[in-house]
């Protein structure tokens, strides 16, 4: 996302940028929780016959190095002919923990029909229309 700031020049009545902020984009929520990134796990092959997606879940709160598991939740999945966009969430830790880099977390997503040529993209940080 970029911001930017304008101001207007009095005497002539034009515009002109003051300054602009070259911000990260914006990240999908649901339900005040933010989603996390993926990546498809190296170790396995994706085939276009596969139903079940093979990724690696990277938390995007702090966690204190710990991994994700037993707290991710059920994806938003929107699937068409075209591509496949799969938006992960992770239930965050209370309390306060350190600011140090999260594992990635194995976790697998049963698609309704098989992957085929669409493509994947992580809906995390991606907008599109439906």
């Amino acid at each position: 996302m970029v911001m930017v700031a304008v101001r207007k020049d009095a005497r002539r009545g034009t515009w002109s940028r003051a300054d602009k902020t070259a911000g990260r984009p914006l990240r999908a929520t649901r339900d005040r929780i933010r989603a996390s990134s993926w990546r498809l796990d190296p170790t396995c092959e994706l085939r276009a016959d596969d139903t079940v997606l093979r990724i690696l879940v990277t938390e995007q709160t702090y966690a204190g190095g710990k991994r994700a598991d037993g707290r991710v939740l059920d994806p938003d999945l929107y699937e068409d002919e075209q591509e496949l966009i799969l938006t992960m969430f992770v239930t965050p830790l209370e309390g306060f923990l350190m600011r140090s880099p999260n594992p990635e977390t194995p976790v697998r997503v049963t698609l309704s029909q098989p992957v085929g040529g669409r493509e994947l993209i992580d809906g995390a940080v991606y907008e599109h229309s439906r």
